[in-house]
């Protein structure tokens, strides 16, 4: 029968971010000794709020790192889960010191939609017609997007609003959010607030 493993040193942690086209839920588990060969595991498993998942699963000497993700969807927004299972193993005492350990992080995702009122219209070779939305007020938004362009090609005609949507996400520990640089493809027709969609 193997005698009990002694507690080594090691560092496990869970990540999450999102560049607005995927999110990525990352892993670590250090279990580097410089007197014994230790091997680290690590499982990474991404959830998002409709229940897609994607994971990875990876072993290797001292320490090793993982990472999962999924595509970003308009119609799976809100609160998207890392969870990463740690593993430490000792060759020398044949046995785990890390065992199952968990770690976790979380993201939520989401678009503001701005609602945006005609101000004026620039005409080019009969073929189209550039026109300047703004902001209407109120619009208490988390990204408002204070002004944007959008391009009619003939035989469309602008309408008096328009929706510009921009996303964003926002750390479930902090709280703090941060917006997409770019404002995306919006919808017209009838607009009269500006709102958030979380879920």
């Amino acid at each position: 029968m193997l005698g009990s493993v002694p507690a080594f040193p090691y560092s496990t942690y869970s990540d999450i971010a999102s560049n607005y086209d995927y999110i990525f839920g990352y892993g670590v588990t250090d279990v580097t000794d410089y007197q014994y060969t230790h091997y680290a595991t690590v499982q990474v498993v991404l959830q998002s709020p409709n229940g897609r998942t994607n994971s990875t699963y990876i072993s290797q000497t001292n320490s090793v790192s993982g990472d999962t993700y999924l595509s970003w969807d308009d119609g799976d927004l809100g609160n998207y889960v890392v969870t990463t299972t740690h593993w430490g193993y000792c060759t020398f005492m044949g046995g785990y010191f890390i065992n199952g350990v968990t770690t976790s992080d979380s993201l939520v995702t989401g678009i503001s939609v701005t609602c945006g009122n005609l101000v004026s219209c620039t005409p080019f070779n009969g073929v189209s017609t550039t026109c300047t939305y703004q902001k209407m007020q109120p619009c208490t938004v988390l990204c408002p997007t204070d002004t944007f362009f959008v391009v009619y090609y003939w035989p469309l005609t602008p309408t008096p609003t328009y929706r510009a949507r921009k996303k964003f996400t926002r750390d479930t520990a902090g709280g703090s959010v941060v917006c997409s640089s770019v404002s995306g493809p919006g919808l017209g027709g009838s607009c009269t607030a500006c709102s958030d969609q979380l879920d």
